[in-house]
C-alpha cells in the first residue's frame, strides 16, 4: 500500500522533455544515489546506469526521478533481483513483457533483464506505453529528493 501511495504522489504531472539545466542538476544526484546503493559488483556501472536513466527518461518524456523511484521500490537497486512472479532486474520486468517490448524497440531477443541498461531501456518504454502512468513535474524533484532520499541513501 505504501508503495502505491509513493508512486501516486509522483504521478501528478504530464510527460515533458528535460531541458539541459534540469538534466545537469539531477544527473549528479542520480549518480550518487546509484553509487551508494547498487551492489558492490555493480557500483562501477553507476555512471552508465545514471546516463541510461536520463537518456531513457528524455527519450520517452518521463521524469528520471520517477524512474529512479521505480528502481528503488521494485528492486532496492539490485540488478539481479527476482520477483515472485518471474519479474527481473532493476525495474522488475516480466520476461514476456521484456521480450515483447524489445521486439517493438528492435532490440535483440531474448533480452537479459538482469542487465541494468537493458532493463532501464525496456522499463522506460513500458511506462511510456502505459497510459495510466504520468511522471512528476521537475519542480517536484526537490521535495521528492528530500522525502525519499537522505544524502543519497533511500529513506525507508
Amino acid at each position: 500500500e505504501s508503495q502505491r501511495v509513493q508512486v501516486q504522489e509522483l504521478l501528478d504531472g504530464v510527460p515533458h522533455a528535460l531541458d539541459n539545466e534540469v538534466e545537469q542538476g539531477f544527473r549528479p544526484f542520480i549518480h550518487t544515489v546509484l553509487e551508494k546503493n547498487l551492489p558492490e559488483s555493480y557500483r562501477e556501472m553507476a555512471p552508465q546506469i545514471a546516463h541510461a536513466l536520463m537518456v531513457e527518461a528524455n527519450r520517452h518524456g518521463l521524469d528520471p526521478m520517477f524512474l529512479l523511484a521505480v528502481v528503488k521500490t521494485e528492486s532496492r537497486f539490485n540488478p539481479k533481483a527476482n520477483g515472485r512472479h518471474g519479474d527481473s532486474g532493476l525495474m522488475q520486468i516480466l520476461p514476456t513483457t521484456g521480450n515483447w517490448l524489445a521486439k517493438k524497440l528492435k532490440m535483440e531477443t531474448p533480452v537479459n533483464l538482469h542487465n541494468p541498461i537493458i532493463n532501464i531501456q525496456i522499463g522506460a518504454a513500458h511506462f511510456a506505453n502505459t497510459s495510466r502512468y504520468r511522471p512528476a513535474r521537475p519542480d517536484s524533484w526537490p521535495g521528492f529528493r528530500d522525502r525519499y532520499f537522505l544524502d543519497g541513501q533511500p529513506k525507508d
